[in-house]
């Protein structure tokens, strides 16, 4: 079954009140590179495997502490002045997967177990990638963030061992205090009611933590972007980053377009990607370029930005 739990924000809140139409453009070329095998290494010996995740999860989580490393939020995405104007808060909300982007369900690219398990990875992964970068101590998010993650597992039945036990509710004043409501589009989560208990006994200076409900910008053009190469003929293929991690750790050759989900993008027809992704273009005469793409939303945008993978150059 498909997770539906709080944890699940990620997704179920977006599609309930994401408006769909943005328009995209594209970074430069090489923003973002592909780790390398010692810094894939390093991610699995900081990230133990738990005797409690389902199968398919552990290649997940490690999956997305690979996306999260070679993907951070910029600063001002992450701290942001708070809803009432006094201080800053930390919004754990990050629109690139909630629905606010205009590619294709990325799950598609994923394998069963990970569309199944792929957001919870992200959002564990992601939360403590951010948290330790902006200076919050250890004791603050680690403990609670482990048994969320596992607490998410155990409400859909799959995690082994004895259940966790039931968290307690927590009353949490920051967010009124703050203006952190539904009325201003804020969501009451019970991670960030845990996350705070544990800040202000730990870390009170440090921002407060929200997830706002951000809703997409209205009024965009719904802008594809067009592919093509050059020189002409090539033939591109394309996965979503996430998904490329995922198969790197269970695959031998995550290039083979056979063993992942490798989507081939036909040249000079618009598509509908925005996100992260991980490319390989082949040539008749046998030439390739692999590399990476980000392609952005861009307000205001009115004119299909047209995408060109080239053979040699960037």
């Amino acid at each position: 079954m498909a997770p539906s739990g709080e944890g699940f924000h990620m997704k179920r809140a977006w599609r309930l009140f994401a408006l769909l139409s943005l328009a995209a453009t594209i970074t430069p070329a090489g923003a973002q590179q592909l780790l390398t095998p010692a810094q894939l290494a390093a991610i699995e010996a900081k990230t133990p495997r738990q005797p409690w995740y389902p199968p398919g999860y552990y290649e997940a989580r490690l999956g997305a502490e690979a996306y999260v490393a070679e993907y951070p939020r910029r600063l001002d995405q992450m701290v942001m002045p708070a809803p009432n104007g006094n201080g800053a808060v930390y919004d754990i909300t990050d629109p690139e997967k909630q629905g606010c982007v205009l590619q294709p369900d990325y799950f598609d690219d994923l394998d069963p177990e990970t569309q199944v398990w792929g957001e919870l990875a992200l959002e564990v992964a992601r939360l403590r990638a951010e948290m330790a970068r902006l200076g919050y101590p250890e004791a603050v998010y680690a403990g609670t963030l482990a048994a969320y993650e596992r607490e998410q597992i155990e409400e859909h039945g799959d995690a082994a061992g004895a259940p966790a036990p039931e968290p307690p509710a927590l009353a949490d004043p920051d967010a009124e205090a703050l203006g952190a409501t539904a009325e201003n589009g804020y969501l009451d989560l019970g991670l960030t009611r845990r996350l705070n208990a544990e800040r202000r006994k730990l870390a009170p200076k440090k921002p407060p933590i929200v997830a706002s409900m951000t809703i997409c910008a209205d009024a965009r053009e719904d802008v594809r972007p067009t592919f093509r190469t050059s020189p002409d003929g090539g033939e591109i293929w394309m996965i979503d980053a996430f998904a490329f991690n995922v198969c790197l750790r269970k695959q031998r050759d995550p290039w083979d377009r056979g063993a992942c989900r490798w989507n081939e993008v036909q040249t000079g027809t618009a598509f509908p990607y925005a996100g992260r992704f991980v490319y390989q273009v082949l040539w008749a005469d046998g030439a390739a370029k692999r590399g990476t793409r980000h392609i952005s939303d861009q307000p205001g945008a009115r004119t299909a930005p047209v995408i060109v993978f080239r053979k040699t150059g960037s």
